[in-house]
């Protein structure tokens, strides 16, 4: 990957605290930050947000992306890390909610992005110590289970 980036490649407006690039940072997008599940920390290439036109907070969660067992070419697994995997992880749990909202037809005017967005954040788990939302971790860790309970 390294090789099909430009070396004069950079971002116009450097900030270290505004590294999240296009899709992640629309307000449209859920955008998913990583950390390590193993020790409940920020993953360090986790991009951080504040969208640049409104100034809202991103991402809007983190989920698990530091050594993640998942598919690999050759019908294996492997350990993979990074943001990409906390996406699938993510769209994944989406996906188990759509079903369980509009497939079983339970509460189907909850699926849509912003609404699955709210919820999302609302069921997400928050450290101790930390302020929510903020532009590393966003509303919290993913909990799937969380968000569910909320209809309870």
């Amino acid at each position: 990957a390294r090789g099909s980036i430009n070396k004069s490649t950079r971002f116009l407006k450097p900030d270290p605290d505004i590294t999240l690039t296009i899709p992640s940072g629309t307000n449209k997008a859920i955008s998913v930050g990583a950390y390590n599940s193993y020790n409940d920390t920020i993953a360090s290439f986790s991009g951080r947000g504040f969208t640049r036109e409104e100034n809202q907070v991103k991402p809007d969660i983190v989920a698990p992306g530091v050594n993640i067992i998942g598919p690999y070419p050759g019908g294996r697994y492997a350990t993979i890390t990074g943001t990409s995997p906390a996406a699938s992880y993510t769209s994944g749990c989406v996906a188990m909610f759509m079903q369980y909202v509009l497939v079983d037809n339970n509460y189907p005017t909850k699926a849509f992005v912003q609404k699955i967005r709210t919820l999302l954040r609302a069921g997400a788990n928050r450290l101790d110590g930390v302020v929510y939302p903020n532009n590393s971790t966003g509303y919290g860790l993913l909990n799937l289970r969380s968000t569910f309970e909320i209809f309870r």
